[in-house]
């Protein structure tokens, strides 16, 4: 493989650079100098091989493999010769949109390298904690990434410190506007490794990318809006002995959040016995602790509007929600924020059309308009929690 060129003019090295190699992929990828890649991302194609890494001197290091319609959103990077060096694969029904990186197109956790995740839900600019393998607890990352992806302006820092390792600047050429073609460079610092970094530069691209991949930063600023559908499968469990009669009029009622293709996604369940009217949401069709996602509850006992703490799975002390509804849900007008801020996170609308008042209610015909980077299956899943919490007793068909 090419081994890169060092830059003619190399930035200096951070005051506390490494003086021997930190390897995550492989210490062939450690240069005792700066280097600089060139990143091109075509981005106005979805096909394999959109990206492609060179050095100064335009020799091919890297490129990458999509699979953008696989279900967890595999990547894999290759060397110049075409060799997996790594698979980088999406973990589904993550809040912190979290990635995990195998060796070479493994997706066995014993051969897991980082995992990296967003360091909050609501984020304005980008902020990445990296946890390597051998940090199972992941109380503090080992690199972190900070800056705009939009401007291509990400910075990777060792941990929490001010020691930067690797950061990115933005090249523009007559050329790449006219192909298509987005290109910029990353200056790796000495005794780092590079395909780390450029694996790390995929995820941020990954978690940065529009359903339109070649809209306009203007664009990017605006909400997106969906359409919700509901596919639920509805059951309904007495999970207690017979002889518990109190607990026997209480029955453990279940939602199944399933997907297009009618893959369970969450489910749903009540817990029963409690003032505030609690549910709990899982991951798949689990109801294991183990599987837990988020908790959400009525903020009181009484309510004359629609008021829920919403708790991530996390967020074991429930002291402070982590997304909180407030709204009237007879209106459809209910809204989604960040904890106890105002920072709208989503939000309903009533949508009347001739034919939801012809078939009255029938037919509840309503939008939801999501803010960019929030799940919105998450938000979809707060929405069955509202309807089930506001006809308590009266769907029991």
């Amino acid at each position: 493989m090419a081994q890169p060129s060092s830059l003619l003019q190399p930035a200096p090295p951070a005051p506390n650079a490494y003086s021997s190699p930190v390897s995550v992929i492989g210490p062939q990828f450690c240069a005792p100098y700066p280097v600089d890649l060139s990143i091109v991302r075509k981005v106005l194609t979805l096909s394999d091989g959109n990206f492609a890494v060179t050095d100064v001197n335009g020799n091919m290091l890297f490129k990458v493999k999509g699979k953008v319609l696989s279900l967890h959103d595999n990547r894999v990077l290759l060397d110049s010769a075409g060799n997996p060096l790594v698979t980088i694969r999406r973990k589904i029904m993550s809040l912190h949109e979290k990635w995990h990186v195998f060796r070479g197109e493994s997706t066995d956790f014993k051969d897991l390298l980082f995992t990296v995740g967003r360091s909050s839900v609501i984020q304005l600019k980008t902020t990445l904690n990296v946890y390597l393998a051998s940090n199972t607890k992941e109380d503090v990352c080992d690199f972190k990434v900070k800056g705009s992806w939009l401007e291509r302006a990400c910075v990777v820092y060792a941990g929490e410190s001010s020691t930067i390792v690797a950061q990115m600047h933005k090249k523009h050429t007559v050329g790449s506007v006219l192909v298509g073609k987005d290109k910029f460079m990353v200056t790796v610092y000495p005794n780092i490794d590079y395909a780390f970094i450029v694996a790390l530069i995929v995820i941020l691209d990954a978690i940065n990318a529009d359903d339109d991949v070649d809209v306009s930063l203007e664009q990017r600023k605006k909400p997106k809006v969906y359409t919700v559908p509901f596919f639920l499968h509805i059951s309904w469990h007495n999970q207690v002995p017979s002889s518990d009669a109190a607990s026997a009029k209480n029955p453990v009622v279940r939602r199944v959040l399933l997907d297009g293709a009618g893959n369970p996604i969450a489910t749903l369940r009540q817990k029963v016995m409690t003032a505030h009217y609690k549910w709990q949401i899982f991951k798949g069709e689990s109801t294991e602790a183990e599987d837990l996602l988020f908790s959400a509850k009525t903020s009181s006992i009484l309510q004359l509007k629609t008021k829920l703490d919403v708790f991530l799975g996390s967020n074991t002390k429930e002291e402070v929600c982590d997304f909180k509804v407030k709204g009237s849900w007879l209106d459809r007008s209910c809204v989604v924020y960040a904890g106890d801020s105002d920072t709208i996170i989503a939000q309903m609308h009533k949508k009347h059309t001739a034919e939801s008042i012809l078939i009255g209610k029938e037919k509840d015909n309503f939008m939801v308009t999501v803010y960019p980077n929030i799940d919105y299956a998450f938000i979809v899943a707060l929405i069955v929690i509202l309807d089930e919490i506001n006809h308590a007793g009266q769907n029991q068909n």
